[in-house]
């Protein structure tokens, strides 16, 4: 049995998409699934032979969206030489932990 298990896919979609020579905009999707490690609890009683405090290694799955837009002004920006890029990015993560799992 394998310590740490993954029930869903990781699954990771990107768009980008040109608005002329200057612009590009684009963004991206990523979710996980994780069934956690097979001895992870919250606590621990008597001397189990796995044991873990590690919040990472209970069971969640998540959300990661990220959206942004690259600009490449003709002359630069800000003082700064031509072809430099001005990347606005926005990003999102949400976590849910499974409380249906092992009472947790």
């Amino acid at each position: 049995m394998a310590a740490l298990e993954l029930d869903g896919a990781v699954t990771l979609n990107n768009l980008h998409k040109a608005y002329g020579d200057r612009v590009v905009g684009g963004g991206s999707y990523r979710w996980y699934d994780q069934t956690g490690a097979f001895f992870y609890a919250p606590s621990y009683t008597g001397s189990p032979q796995y044991f873990t405090g590690d919040f990472r290694l209970f069971p969640f799955n998540s959300d990661l969206y990220n959206g942004h837009l690259e600009i490449t002004p003709k002359n630069g920006i800000f003082r700064m030489p031509p072809g430099t890029v001005l990347r606005l990015q926005y990003e999102r993560y949400l976590a849910e932990r499974w409380s249906a799992v092992a009472g947790l």
